[in-house]
């Protein structure tokens, strides 16, 4: 790459954050395994709504000949250090209720772009930047930097959990005959069940009702229950509702997003909320009424969603961003998480910063 071709952009503002949205749109549809938490339309609505009025943000853009081939929103943390050396701390905009994992954006065969935005960083800064990356894939383009032989950074990195994950064959009668049979036949006798008390339907890629339509009833279910009792839920967590209805308007808008819905005799028993980029469907919400869960609704739904996803055409990869005990009936597989911390490659500095990294995160 000629450094010579790069312009950075240092946006700090949100009405400058959306002149670069279409190029972020068009950037994000080039990255495999891309997923909503790395969008525009999602780290704008985190901006929005989820920061503290102290909180300070920066989020780079590297264009190459008008080309944008990088995205790096951050959260601009602690500064540590004293009169002429500093540490400035960075951290991707993560949030434990929502943000599962995010990283940067950048073009496949563009990860040596992040030399640039860390020096960037430690020019704008006139500090040594430390940057945390909770929450990450081995392939995602941070993480890949260091794989490709990168040499000009340091990394310090750590296990971070796990994901589970459903990668579709190409055909739905090969993911059934995968299926444990008595998870078949729970979830059918389930059903039964069910319909012999109400009247089912399923709701499906809901589009007659509007997105906020959609997401207050999913908002009212999950409230109902054990999430409404811990004040988890979005409607009861401050400033959440208002995160979700801006994030979810513009994925709607985008046609990334899945609402489902199981009912009742007309009553909304379970709700479900996907979203979809390239060929991955993130798994993201789920809700239910538990005067219901004796017929587990939430699971009689999903399989109903798999089956549509392959009447669609929409294969791929079926992510749930965590890890959970009852994903494990959907024959899933299980990836690894990391937590990195990225700074400038230093003679002196870099075995230090290891030191003190290993101290306080083990």
């Amino acid at each position: 790459m000629s450094p010579g071709k790069l312009k950075i952009a240092d946006i700090r503002h949100l009405n400058d954050l959306e002149k670069h949205e279409q190029e972020w749109d068009k950037l994000i549809e080039k990255c495999p395994g891309a997923v909503h938490t790395q969008s525009y339309a999602w780290i704008n609505a985190f901006f929005h709504h989820s920061l503290h009025p102290d909180e300070k943000w920066i989020c780079l853009f590297a264009y190459k000949n008008g080309k944008l081939v990088a995205v790096y929103p951050l959260m601009i943390n602690r500064r540590i250090g004293f009169r002429g050396f500093c540490f400035q701390t960075f951290k991707t905009p993560y949030e434990k209720f929502h943000t599962i994992r995010v990283d940067g954006l950048m073009l496949p065969g563009h990860e040596d772009t992040l030399e640039s935005l860390v020096n960037y960083l430690r020019r704008s800064f006139k500090a040594f930047p430390l940057i945390h990356l909770p929450g990450i894939t081995g392939f995602s383009c941070s993480m890949l930097y260091f794989k490709n032989g990168g040499r000009k950074l340091s990394v310090y990195k750590k296990p971070d959990g796990a994901e589970n994950f459903i990668t579709l064959p190409e055909s739905h009668q090969d993911y059934l005959s995968n299926l444990k049979s008595l998870v078949k036949k729970k979830i059918h006798r389930r059903l039964r069940k069910l319909e012999s008390k109400a009247k089912i339907s399923v709701v499906l890629r809901d589009i007659q009702r509007t997105n906020e339509e959609n997401l207050e009833i999913f908002k009212e279910i999950e409230s109902s229950g054990w999430k409404g009792a811990r004040k988890t839920s979005i409607k009861l967590r401050p400033g959440d509702s208002e995160l979700y209805l801006s994030a979810t308007n513009k994925f709607h808008e985008k046609g990334w997003i899945r609402w489902s819905f199981l009912e009742t005799n007309g009553e909304t028993v379970a709700a479900r909320l996907f979203t979809r980029i390239n060929t991955t469907t993130v798994s993201w919400k789920t809700a239910y009424r538990e005067d219901h869960s004796v017929f587990a609704p939430s699971k009689i739904l999903f399989y109903r969603c798999i089956e549509d996803f392959y009447e669609c055409g929409e294969l791929g990869e079926i992510n749930f961003m965590n890890v959970n005990t009852w994903f494990k009936d959907w024959n899933v597989n299980e990836r690894p998480l990391y937590k990195l911390t990225v700074f400038p490659r230093s003679f002196f500095l870099s075995p230090l910063v290891k030191l003190y990294l290993l101290a306080k995160y083990g």
